[in-house]
């Protein structure tokens, strides 16, 4: 058997059908370009990601240690020492190490057995961060300074903190949840104002926590899960909740040292999406947009958007569900001193009171029917939004939404760790385009401006849609500056010079063509003598079978490919057949013009 009917056999074998494969994404990626590094399994961890707006470092917490990476680092990572505990990333990685962990300068120089940071968040006014860490159910935490040393360090008793679990530093109030507890204020300058939850909440899961803003900046919104145990089936009711940052809890009598503003509303998406899986938040000029992953029953995706202003105008005007008395202020109001407020309103805030209308998207959700994704990051490109989301395979999936396209686009799937890893962080830099994926063992930085990927061809460009990239004249790279490009742009590009195979092919004998498809999007075919011949689809390959090679399978092969107004020469072939037992390639340079406007040739 012949090295190419053994290649024939196998493709067969494989499972080759005629129709079109689904696929989802338009072009696959895989790892290409991506910096990272690995971790010992022995050391596992959760990794946590923060950045302040403005500023090109990344801090990223993981077990015992504090790194900070530079995103516009391009040398070897350089440790620079603040302490005796020194940690750096591999020097195959292009981002910089300074900072590692930050321990009491009373206690040892290394940190006791056990340590862990256990929270991580942006610091206010100058402070880039604030962090805490705990060992043998203590805890401690500390501002990180512009001179990125440790101050204000203070002792932080009866908590033992989550580094998975949201936190929002504003001014001196710090909030954070538990998990399976509920959501907590600390003012970190007085150890007397503190507010708890009344009860614990094993049924609330907390996923982000959002600071208002303009007439609603004295409240902060907390997104969460309820999971609600049916018997037979399970019940999640997707919550968004409205705090005071001033609450300083009730009276001695009722709701001391816990929540008296806080309020509810249920979020809607769609008639079946229910159950929150994450939470992005982008700000605007003049108001934050809200981004939430969502799952229903049967595993599918969906994306809705809210308005954080609509928001806040829900919680001010709508009607309550069972509240059945009068009181004053109306429940939710930001009081002076919440510890003055009447026992009247302190009873109906102690079941903390639910809005009845819902909370709803701006527009319809954006439905992704055969992905289960895991982790969402979202970047606004002018008028267009980047969806970045994570997949439970270990791969991220590039989505466009266009306000003026309808559906939205998957631009671009990624596969950074390998096949089946759990993606457990996903951190997006907007303003250098870095995606930072993590795994409990891995971290890789995506480079999303990486344009060359879609090709070396105008027209591949600008198919892409990709507002993170445009032609240059030369090439796909780097948008310098954010432009809408039309096939204008193609008009005087260089036309491509490719090579014809030749292959002489034995009388009676199997053998195929291959043409790969770059785009998913595009539709493939072969042309032979003028006639149009249809693909056999096999993994990302149009292949061209011939069962036995005799004369009327002579001559010249063309694959071509059609998406949009565009349509493309792929690869061409010119089969021969020889009675020789032996398979000849001989390579003719042929000159063709690869990329055609539709529009040109009507």
């Amino acid at each position: 058997m012949t090295v190419w009917n053994s290649c024939l056999l196998l493709f067969w074998m494989s499972g080759i059908s005629t129709s079109k494969h689904h696929y989802h994404a338009r072009v696959t990626i895989g790892n290409q370009g991506m910096s990272r590094v690995t971790f010992p399994n022995a050391d596992a961890g959760l990794m946590k990601f923060v950045s302040k707006n403005g500023s090109q470092i990344i801090w990223m917490a993981r077990n015992n240690m504090l790194y900070s990476i530079n995103v516009k680092q391009e040398d070897k990572p350089k440790p620079v020492t603040h302490t005796p505990l020194i940690s750096f990333l591999s020097s195959y990685v292009a981002f910089q190490v300074n900072v590692t962990l930050l321990w009491d300068e009373a206690m040892d120089s290394q940190p006791p057995l056990g340590y862990k940071i256990s929270l991580l968040t942006e610091g206010s006014d100058e402070n880039p961060l604030f962090y805490c860490g705990h060992v043998n159910e203590k805890t401690r935490c500390c501002n990180l300074n512009s001179s990125y040393m440790p101050s204000d360090c203070f002792p932080f008793s009866d908590y033992k903190l989550e580094i998975d679990q949201p936190s929002l530093l504003v001014g001196e109030m710090l909030f954070f949840a538990l998990s399976k507890k509920g959501l907590y204020k600390k003012n970190v300058k007085n150890p007397n104002d503190n507010i708890w939850p009344q009860s614990p909440q094993a049924d609330l899961k907390y996923l982000k926590l959002v600071p208002g803003r303009g007439q609603h900046k004295d409240k902060f919104y907390s997104f969460a899960q309820k999971y609600n145990n049916k018997g037979e089936y399970e019940e999640w009711v997707p919550l968004v909740y409205q705090s005071c940052t001033n609450d300083r809890g009730g009276n001695k009598n009722l709701l001391e040292n816990s929540w008296t503003s806080m309020i509810s509303a249920r979020m809607e998406c769609g008639k079946d999406f229910t159950k929150l899986i994450d939470v992005s938040s982008v700000e605007t000029d003049h108001d934050t947009k809200i981004y939430a992953l969502f799952r229903n029953y049967w595993n599918m995706s969906a994306v809705c958007v809210y308005n954080m202003t609509e928001i806040s105008d829900t919680f001010t005007s709508s009607d309550f569900n069972s509240i059945n008395v009068s009181v004053n202020p109306r429940p939710g109001t930001c009081a002076k001193d919440s510890t003055q407020l009447s026992n009247e309103l302190l009873k109906v805030m102690k079941k903390c009171p639910e809005i009845k209308k819902p909370v709803k998207p701006e527009k319809r959700p954006l439905v992704f029917r055969h992905r289960r994704y895991t982790h969402l990051q979202v970047d606004q490109v002018q008028n267009s939004i980047i969806l970045l989301l994570a997949l439970e395979s270990g791969g991220v999936d590039k989505v466009l939404k266009n306000p003026l396209e309808e559906p939205v686009s998957t631009i671009a799937e990624y596969q950074p760790l390998p096949q089946g890893s759990n993606i457990t962080g996903l951190f997006l830099h907007t303003s250098e385009k870095r995606l930072f994926v993590s795994s409990q063992s891995e971290l890789v930085q995506m480079n999303l401006t990486q344009c060359e990927v879609y090709g070396d061809k105008c027209t591949q460009c600008l198919l892409s849609k990709d507002p993170y990239c445009q032609w240059n004249g030369t090439h796909c790279s780097a948008a310098t500056r954010i432009q809408v490009q039309d096939s204008d742009v193609c008009a005087d590009s260089p036309v491509a010079s490719h090579s014809r195979t030749v292959t002489f092919i034995p009388a009676s004998s199997k053998h195929f063509l291959l043409c790969p498809m770059m785009s998913k999007y595009a539709s493939y075919h072969w042309i032979h003598k003028n006639e149009q011949k249809e693909c056999v689809f096999s993994d990302q390959s149009c292949m061209f079978l011939i069962d036995s090679m005799n004369e009327t399978y002579e001559g010249f092969y063309s694959c071509e490919s059609k998406e949009g107004k565009y349509q493309s020469s792929i690869v061409q072939y010119e089969l021969r057949m020889s009675r020789n037992s032996g398979v000849s390639l001989v390579l003719i340079p042929y000159f063709s013009l690869s990329l055609t406007a539709l529009h040109f040739l009507l």
